[in-house]
């Protein structure tokens, strides 16, 4: 059984060796890796010839710029493995990752393996994402793995292992070119509706890296017009598939707006810039039937129920006078805790 690793890679010079250093290290050897460069113009390209050279398991292509989505798509169809793992260049996978996937592949033959990650470089810590217990998720129980998906807490491609024809499916990458924020969302929607068997572990077998350059550190109004088109398309997708998760998705969609607007605030703006971007936040969060989704929502989070209230009634000042509250009471529930 072959496992391949398609990793997208712009710009990744400064931090993709550790990413190829964890993949060398691994205590499972069949698998390649296929990185897909995507247009870098940073030296990227001189440091994916050099690992070539050396490692017998490592491949890469160069493609123009076209976005995390279309690189992937590249890299899934050039791939030879039973499953695939979509990896970020600047994460890493803990040692022993591809073993414990060949170990559960074994035992229950799954098209998905959702794991856990880290925020800490040792994957000594868990990050409780999803609330979901280890084990095999099929049929009445399967609806309990998708609803937990719906409500975005296992958004990213990165936290799964998917069956190779799993992934080969009907995504309309065409339709959605030059999205950059929210593709994960977006593809995971379509990947996961294809699912008979899931296998679930809370192992922290993924280290996420927190980039200060990347694309979800700050914000930027590209972020906002691909949520709209992506959360549009996937409100879209469950009312004419799996209308039964509607409420779901509705927590979901509200929740990323509300992570967007936190964003916004903890982003370096001016008052009046904050203020702008804000009321730009609330026409789109109205555009996609905002008070709608607060109605259905069926697990919405109180501080973003609260959040996203304000904003849909237009009390900018008062978002940013919450998010700032919220912020004291974060920093002296962390404080506490370290002490």
């Amino acid at each position: 059984m072959l496992i391949s690793i398609v990793i997208p890679a712009y710009n990744s010079a400064r931090i993709i060796e550790d990413c190829i250093r964890s993949l060398e290290l691994q205590t499972f050897d069949d698998f390649e890796v296929i990185v897909i460069d995507d247009g870098s113009t940073d030296g990227t390209a001189s440091l994916l010839d050099a690992n070539a050279s050396r490692l017998d398991f490592f491949h890469y292509e160069r493609i123009s710029n076209s976005g995390p989505l279309l690189a992937r798509k590249h890299g899934i169809e050039i791939a030879k493995g039973d499953y695939i793992l979509l990896l970020d260049a600047d994460d890493t996978l803990r040692a022993d990752a591809l073993e414990l996937f060949a170990t559960l592949i074994s035992t229950y033959s799954p098209d998905i393996i959702q794991f856990g990650y880290s925020f800490e470089s040792d994957y000594s810590r868990r990050s409780h994402a999803f609330n979901l217990n280890d084990g095999l998720y099929t049929s009445d129980r399967l609806k309990e793995f998708k609803a937990e998906f719906y409500r975005g807490r296992m958004n990213s491609v990165w936290s799964r292992l998917v069956r190779a024809d799993i992934l080969n499916n009907d995504f309309p990458y065409d339709q959605f070119y030059g999205i950059r924020h929210g593709e994960d969302m977006l593809f995971s929607a379509w990947t996961i509706q294809d699912a008979k068997r899931v296998v679930v572990t809370n192992e922290a077998l993924y280290y996420y890296r927190i980039n200060a350059g990347a694309s979800t550190a700050s914000y930027k109004s590209k972020q906002l017009q691909d949520l709209e088109l992506v959360c549009s398309a996937l409100l879209n997708k469950v009312k004419e598939c799996d209308c039964k998760y509607l409420p779901e998705i509705c927590t979901g969609t509200s929740t990323q707006y509300a992570y967007l607007v936190n964003i916004l605030l903890g982003t370096p703006f001016s008052k009046q810039q904050k203020m702008n971007y804000l009321a730009e936040i609330g026409h789109s969060f109205e555009r996609v039937g905002g008070e709608d989704l607060l109605k259905r929502s069926d697990a919405l989070r109180i501080d973003c129920l609260v959040m996203l209230q304000m904003l849909q009634k237009g009390n900018l000042k008062t978002v940013r006078f919450f998010f700032t509250f919220l912020n004291c009471i974060r920093g002296l529930f962390l404080k506490s805790n370290n002490r």
